[in-house]
């Protein structure tokens, strides 16, 4: 039964970060490894490179809520201080179309002081347009 075997995902794109307050943006680089199981769940690493924590932090399994935006999940990390104590860190949302060809990404502000929004692969705002135009359909 082949809907028990999940989809390897294993991407690395060019994307763009655009800051909502200030409306500058550059350049990011997003990595993807894992797999994304048929109950919509992806397990596995998404490392965005200017976020460093996502580097060093275990990313908390993205179920894709099929009733939120069509599929949006939500982008949080954790791990455990030299003390023993939990740490949480929640970037906000996530969506990408089946394959994870292209990602669009909304940031909390509380956690990362901006509202950002990240689209890959994207290379100036209007390729980041079209893909947040497609991602919030």
């Amino acid at each position: 039964m082949w809907w028990n075997i999940p989809s390897n995902i294993k991407s690395e794109f060019a994307g763009l970060q655009y800051d909502m307050d200030t409306k500058a943006s550059e350049q990011v680089n997003i990595k993807i490894d894992g797999n994304l199981y048929k109950n919509h769940v992806f397990k596995g690493k998404i490392v965005i490179e200017n976020i460093e924590y996502t580097k060093y932090y275990d990313l908390i399994p993205i179920t894709f809520d099929l009733n939120v935006m069509n599929g949006m999940g939500t982008l949080a990390y954790t791990t455990v201080d030299d003390d023993g104590q939990p740490i949480l860190k929640m970037i906000g949302t996530i969506k990408s179309n089946d394959d994870f060809s292209k990602v669009y990404i909304t940031t909390n502000k509380h956690e990362t002081k901006k509202d950002y929004i990240i689209a890959a692969p994207a290379n100036n705002l209007d390729e980041l347009n079209r893909i947040k135009e497609e991602m919030e359909k």
